[in-house]
């Protein structure tokens, strides 16, 4: 679940991103378990995808060895449905931290977690 003060860092993105170009992130918990959101650069030219650097991830891991943070889960925005894309599904399967898909609803930020289910084909 998406604290307060997170859901306001995250639409406060949302409403600077250009249209069509997805939000992506990072949520992490601290020391003191407060839960952070560390904005991640979308590298995607186009609309409705989003693609990270390496170097961008490599930023996030140093920043919460630094901070003794730990990876709560992967965020990214959609622009109409909460569900994962296909692509989604095979990141969320090949990583080990849960997803969450994020839109603009009409007065509130709506939000989905997605878990990775574990099964024979992706322990």
């Amino acid at each position: 679940m998406l604290e307060p003060a997170t859901e306001q860092v995250i639409c406060q993105a949302l409403q600077e991103a250009r249209e069509n170009i997805e939000v992506c992130g990072f949520l992490l918990r601290d020391r003191s378990n407060a839960q952070i959101f560390l904005r991640v650069w979308n590298s995607s030219p186009g609309p409705s995808q989003f693609s990270i650097t390496r170097g961008e991830l490599e930023r996030v891991s140093k920043y919460a060895d630094r901070c003794g943070c730990k990876l709560e889960a992967f965020l990214h925005s959609h622009a109409s449905s909460l569900d994962l894309s296909p692509e989604d599904k095979r990141m969320l399967l090949s990583g080990t931290i849960p997803w969450v898909i994020v839109r603009k609803g009409s007065n509130k930020l709506e939000q989905r977690w997605h878990e990775r289910e574990v099964s024979e084909d992706h322990p």
